[in-house]
């Protein structure tokens, strides 16, 4: 049953972040509140050329910046887009 929105009102709570609203401000939308805004972290997406600028000056271990289901070669892994690497001053 749909609630009403009388009832709709009563149950928003501004001064508690909520998923659904931290997701729509993330994507630029406009149903969120102040809460939300302030809790949430911006996922920010970056190609592997960017995330590699981000070890400058670090030397890289094996397998180097790859995609992160590679650091487990002992099996097969389902493909994410996803990258990281592990690196060391020099």
């Amino acid at each position: 049953m749909a609630l009403t929105e009388d009832e709709t009102s009563a149950h928003l709570q501004p001064d508690v972040p909520h998923a659904a609203r931290i997701w729509n401000y993330w994507m630029g939308g406009k149903d969120n509140v102040a809460a939300d805004r302030a809790a949430g972290v911006p996922y920010i997406l970056r190609s592997p050329d960017e995330i590699g600028s981000l070890f400058d000056g670090l030397e890289m271990e094996e397998p180097g910046l790859v995609q992160i289901t590679q650091w487990r070669p002992d099996g097969e892994a389902e493909w994410l887009d996803a990258y990281g690497a592990v690196a060391r001053k020099p």
